[in-house]
C-alpha cells in the first residue's frame, strides 16, 4: 500500500566531499538516521536501488516521486540528479515532501526558502547524540507532511499540471463544487444577511439559500446578527462543513453547545469541524473527544426510550466515532493500530445497532457504515483481496430507500450500490448503473433546488481517494471517478 512506504531520495554509498579529500557514507544516514526514523513514522524506508528495476531513471522511480504519501530528501553535497528527483516530485505532489540535508550544505536560494533539517556528520561516524537529536525531528516532519503544502510550484502556480492524478483532480473538483473566492463572499454574505428581516423564519432561509457557500455564508451571518442563535443554526454550522467553512461552523457549534441546545448526533459534525480546522493528531483528538460527548448523551437517551429515532441517533454517533478513530490512526504511527482496533469496533457497533430495522430515511448511512467496514477491515489485515465474508457489499446493494427521502440521501445510496459493484469487479454492472444515477440525480436536481450533485460527487471522489488503498479493482474506480468528474462541471462552462 502506497501509504505505508517512505520513499527516500539520495546519493547511494560513499561519496567525495567537493574540493577536499574526504568522503561521505550515505548509507550510513540512510541506516543510522533515516530508516529509524521513518519506520517512527509509521512508514517503511524504500529507495530506488532496492527496487527490482535496474538502470539510472526508470519507470518505478517517477511512479514512487508521484504516488508515494512522502518523500524523504538528503540534499547534502547538492547532487544533481538529487535535485532533479525534487524537482519531478514538487512538480507531481502539492504536499508530502520533507527535505534534510548535513548543516554544511550551501542550498541554492530556491531550496533554502523550503524547511529544511540541518544535522551534523563528517562523513564517516555519526555522534549517537546528533543521531538521536535528528530522528525525532524527521519522525515529526513525515507524520505532519501528508497534510502541509510544501511544493513552491504549487504555492507559485494556479494550475501545474492537466487532472493527472487523483489530488490533483479533486481540487480542480473542489473549485467546481465550491467555486467562489472566501473573502469575496463574505462580503456579499454580510450584504446579504443585512437585507434579510431579523424575524425571518430561520427554517424558511434555509430552504431558499442553503444550496450554495454563498448562500450559507449569508445565513451564517444572520445567524450571528441575532441577540441569540436562532433555532434551526445548527443547520446552518452542518452547511457550513460541507462547504469547507470549518472555523465559523465550529463557531457556531460551539455556541450552541455551550448554551446546552445540541442534540447528540449534532455533536458529531461539530467534533469533524473541529478535526478539520487544521488537520493535525491535536486537532483529531479534540474533535474526537467532542464526538464522545455526543455519543454518552445519544448511548443515555436509547437507554431511556429504545425508539427509532434514538436508535438512529446511537448509531449515527458510533459511526462517526468510528471514523474519527480512523482518521486518528491514519495521522498518528501506524504500528500502534488502538485507533483502527478502536474505528473497527466502533463501526461494526453501528452496523449492529441498525440490523434488521427498517429506516429508509437513513439508508445511505446504513450503506456507508457497510462500506467502511469493508474498507477497515482490509486495512486491519492488509488485503486488498480479504474476503467480503461479513456480506457487506451484498448488504449494500440490498438497501432500498424511499419517495419521501431527500435528494442527496436517494443519491448518495446510488453512488454506494455502485461502489459495491465496483469492489465486486463487475464492470459492466457498475458503468451501467453510474451513468443511470447521473440521470436519476439530474432529476432530482431539478426538483430540489438545494441538492448540490457537483458537492455530492467531489465528496464521494474524496472517500474513494481517501480509501484507494484498500480498493481491489482501482482501475474500475477510475473509469466511474471520470464519470463523476466530467458530470461536475456545470453546464456551458
Amino acid at each position: 500500500m502506497n501509504d505505508k512506504r517512505c520513499f527516500v531520495v539520495m546519493p547511494y554509498g560513499t561519496k567525495p566531499v567537493p574540493d577536499t579529500d574526504r568522503t561521505f557514507d550515505f548509507d550510513k544516514v540512510y541506516r543510522v538516521v533515516m530508516m529509524p526514523a521513518i519506520r517512527a513514522a509509521g512508514f517503511e524506508p524504500l529507495r530506488a536501488d532496492e527496487s527490482a528495476s535496474s538502470g539510472l531513471i526508470h519507470s518505478e522511480m517517477f511512479q514512487d516521486l508521484r504516488d508515494r504519501t512522502v518523500v524523504l530528501v538528503d540534499l547534502s553535497l547538492g547532487n544533481p540528479n538529487v535535485f532533479y528527483e525534487l524537482g519531478a516530485r514538487h512538480v507531481m505532489a502539492q504536499r508530502g515532501t520533507v527535505l534534510m540535508c548535513v548543516a554544511t550544505t550551501q542550498l541554492p536560494f530556491d531550496v533554502a526558502l523550503s524547511r529544511v533539517i540541518h544535522y551534523d556528520y563528517d562523513g564517516i561516524a555519526f555522534d549517537w547524540d546528533e543521531a538521536e537529536r535528528v530522528k525525532p525531528l524527521i519522525t515529526a516532519a513525515l507524520r505532519e507532511a501528508a497534510t502541509q503544502p510544501d511544493s513552491p510550484v504549487h504555492a507559485m502556480l494556479d494550475r501545474v499540471l492537466q487532472e493527472s492524478t487523483a489530488a490533483v483532480e479533486l481540487q480542480t473538483d473542489a473549485r467546481v463544487a465550491n467555486a467562489e473566492s472566501d473573502e469575496v463572499l463574505r462580503q456579499y454574505a454580510a450584504i446579504i444577511a443585512g437585507t434579510l428581516p431579523p424575524e425571518s423564519d430561520l427554517g424558511d432561509l434555509i430552504s431558499e439559500h442553503a444550496g450554495s457557500r454563498l448562500g450559507v455564508l449569508a445565513l451564517a451571518a444572520f445567524c450571528r446578527s441575532q441577540p441569540q442563535l436562532p433555532d434551526g443554526s445548527e443547520r446552518v454550522a452542518s452547511r457550513l462543513a460541507v462547504y469547507s467553512q470549518y472555523a465559523l461552523s465550529a463557531e457556531i457549534f460551539g455556541q450552541l453547545d455551550r448554551e446546552d441546545r445540541l442534540a447528540p448526533w449534532r455533536y458529531m459534525q461539530f467534533g469533524s469541524a473541529v478535526s478539520e480546522l487544521q488537520s493535525t493528531q491535536t486537532s483529531a483528538e479534540e474533535g474526537l473527544e467532542i464526538q464522545l460527548k455526543g455519543l454518552k448523551r445519544a448511548e443515555r437517551e436509547l437507554r431511556e426510550s429504545d425508539t427509532d429515532e434514538n436508535l438512529w441517533n446511537y448509531a449515527y454517533c458510533l459511526h462517526e466515532v468510528g471514523a474519527m478513530h480512523e482518521w486518528l490512526w491514519r495521522l498518528a504511527d501506524r504500528n500502534d493500530d488502538k485507533h483502527l482496533t478502536a474505528a473497527i469496533t466502533s463501526m461494526n457497533d453501528s452496523v449492529e445497532q441498525l440490523a434488521g430495522r427498517t429506516m429508509p430515511a437513513w439508508v445511505n448511512f446504513v450503506a456507508r457504515s457497510h462500506l467502511k467496514m469493508l474498507y477497515l477491515l482490509r486495512a486491519r489485515d492488509g488485503r486488498t483481496d480479504r474476503p467480503d465474508d461479513e456480506g457487506h457489499l451484498a448488504s449494500i446493494l440490498a438497501l432500498n430507500t424511499t419517495e419521501e427521502a431527500k435528494a442527496e440521501s436517494t443519491s448518495s445510496l446510488g453512488w454506494y450500490k455502485v461502489v459495491a459493484h465496483v469492489e465486486r469487479g463487475s464492470q459492466e454492472t457498475a458503468r451501467r448503473s453510474a451513468v443511470a444515477q447521473l440521470t436519476r440525480d439530474a432529476r432530482l436536481e431539478a426538483d430540489e433546488p438545494t441538492f448540490n450533485r457537483a458537492q455530492l460527487y467531489f465528496m464521494t471522489r474524496r472517500m474513494m481517494s481517501a480509501n484507494a488503498d484498500y480498493q481491489r479493482h482501482p482501475s474500475l474506480w477510475d473509469q466511474i471517478a471520470q464519470l463523476l468528474k466530467d458530470a461536475s462541471v456545470p453546464t456551458g462552462s
